[in-house]
C-alpha cells in the first residue's frame, strides 16, 4: 500500500487461492459491472480526490496472476 511515493504496508496472502472461487467471483464482477453507471461512480469518488482506477478485466486478473488455469500449487509441486 502507498501513502504518496512511500510504502506504508504489504499485503501478503496466508493461503493460496481457490481458483474456482476467483473465477467465480471474477464472474460475478464482470456481470454487475455491466449495469454500472461510470459517470455516478466518478462524481461518488470524486468527494476522496485523486483515486487510481483499477482495471480488473479477465483479461487484466490473467495477465497479474499468470497462465490462464494454472494453478500456482501445482507448479510447485512439480519443482519439489
Amino acid at each position: 500500500m502507498k501513502s504518496g511515493e512511500r510504502t506504508v504496508g504489504l499485503l501478503i496472502p496466508l493461503r493460496s487461492a481457490d481458483p474456482d472461487r476467483l473465477a467465480a467471483v471474477l464472474k460475478r464482477a464482470t456481470a454487475l459491472a455491466k449495469g454500472r453507471d461510470v459517470r455516478a461512480d466518478d462524481v461518488g469518488l470524486a468527494a476522496f480526490g485523486d483515486v487510481d482506477p483499477v482495471d480488473w478485466s479477465i483479461a487484466a486478473v490473467n495477465a497479474l496472476t499468470g497462465k490462464p488455469g494454472r494453478s500456482r500449487n501445482n507448479s510447485r509441486k512439480s519443482k519439489r
